[in-house]
């Protein structure tokens, strides 16, 4: 549709060149506004849906958005506390095991002293290592192998071995720390789809915030305090950094330069007489800058900027009182996209045909977030090309479980790593059958 000069597409994403919504970039919000907004939506919704034009399918999503949100923080909440206990409880069965691991240890290098043995002979029989381990892993197999060369001896009639009271102790404690070590990896598993779920709702409700907002501005305009009850800010409400009005009899900087050193923008301008500080703002989002340095240098080094365009402005402070900003400069930052990430694999999950899909960054390689591409084909179709948007992004975990891959069909996944605004090359695809 049109409206005035817009030209509005079917997920209402504002086209016209040089135009911008001013208000509420609600894809970054933190989850404390998130909550704030989502509730003054749900609260008034119904006043306004019919005047801006909202559909019911959307209207029912806002009214419902404050307690999805609520619900899906109280899951996260409930499944990481699950899984920390789990994680503890855990952590604790394997001190306590190498603890009697250790005990136990040195019971037998008296028993084969006792009968004129040398412990070094055996230490390497039985598997031991020279210090005795704490780690699960190699403490369960230590146990393993004390184990099988328990029966060993025990069959040839050796006096050197210890009691079978203190070997089933052993036994029990490894099964212990194995069935616990099984637990962590469900409540793990749970805790990060939770997470997920999380994401993915807030995913959901920013493409719902933008519709809303956008139809909401189109109708009342960008500053109409209305907005407040749809969990906006009116443009003239929205806060202008630094300082209030600008004094006339305080120089305004000149000379402002922007200059890429690496992965990072050098900025600075020329002194401004009798000033005794600056104040320097930044955005990729005009007119809503932030503050980034407030002293008395007059240069700043803004580290790892992301992808896009960047803006910097500049005042002058004096006392309690500051100048008028200078006119905005720009440096159009390209960060070389990060390393892949690796060992990509899915696997049907027993019992309910679900693929569990995991990954792990690339070595040296800490990820803002990653995204998920997936495509389920009848079986025996070519591979299909890798989706235009994901499934899944902003993920900070390396594994998740998907819905139920139906039988008959195939499920190709991708998955690419994000650092500073740079997506890597796609890893994969893998895929799994049904």
């Amino acid at each position: 549709m049109v409206v005035g000069d817009l030209f509005v597409d079917d997920s209402t994403k504002i086209i016209e060149e040089g135009i911008m919504i001013i208000n509420n970039s609600v894809s970054a919000d933190d989850y404390t506004t998130r909550a704030e907004r989502i509730q003054l939506l749900s609260d008034n919704i119904d006043t306004f849906a019919v005047e801006i034009g909202v559909s019911g399918a959307r209207l029912t999503a806002a009214q419902a958005a404050d307690s999805e949100w609520e619900d899906v923080c109280a899951k996260c909440v409930v499944e990481s506390g699950q899984k920390d206990e789990a994680y503890e409880t855990f952590h604790e069965a394997v001190e306590e095991a190498a603890n009697y691991y250790s005990t136990a240890k040195g019971h037998l290098l008296t028993i084969i002293y006792e009968n004129g043995g040398r412990p070094d002979d055996f230490i390497n029989a039985y598997g031991f290592n020279v210090r005795s381990p704490r780690r699960y892993k190699k403490l369960t197999g230590a146990i393993e192998a004390w184990k099988r060369n328990h029966d060993f001896l025990v069959g040839e009639g050796d006096p050197r071995v210890v009691p079978d009271a203190i070997m089933n102790q052993l036994i029990a404690h490894k099964n212990n720390i194995d069935a616990l070590s099984n637990t962590v990896f469900i409540e793990k598993d749970e805790s990060d789809t939770a997470f997920s779920e999380k994401l993915e709702l807030f995913n959901r409700h920013t493409n719902l915030l933008k519709f809303i907002y956008t139809a909401a501005v189109l109708v009342w305009g960008n500053d109409d305090s209305r907005l407040n009850l749809l969990g906006f800010k009116p443009k003239s409400e929205i806060w202008t950094p630094g300082g209030g009005e600008p004094s006339g009899e305080i120089g305004v900087p000149t000379n402002l330069q922007v200059t890429l050193e690496g992965a990072n923008v050098r900025i600075s301008w020329d002194a401004v007489e009798g000033a005794d500080g600056y104040f320097l703002v930044h955005t990729k989002f005009p007119p809503l800058f932030l503050k980034i340095y407030e002293g008395a240098n007059t240069e700043f080094l803004h580290e790892l900027p992301d992808n896009g365009v960047h803006y910097y402005m500049v005042r002058a402070k004096v006392g309690d009182g500051y100048g008028a900003y200078c006119e905005a400069v720009s440096i159009d930052v390209v960060v070389e996209p990060p390393a892949p990430p690796v060992n990509l694999n899915i696997v049907l999950v027993e019992g309910n045909n679900k693929t569990r899909v995991t990954w792990e960054s690339a070595p040296g390689v800490v990820y803002d977030g990653c995204s998920l591409y997936v495509v389920d084909v009848l079986t025996g179709n070519p591979i299909p090309a890798i989706p235009a948007s994901p499934m899944w992004d902003k993920l900070i975990v390396y594994s998740i479980t998907l819905d139920v891959l139906a039988l008959g069909k195939t499920r190709y996944v991708w998955v690419t790593g994000t650092k500073n605004g740079a997506e890597s090359v796609p890893t994969g695809p893998v895929w799994i059958s049904a």
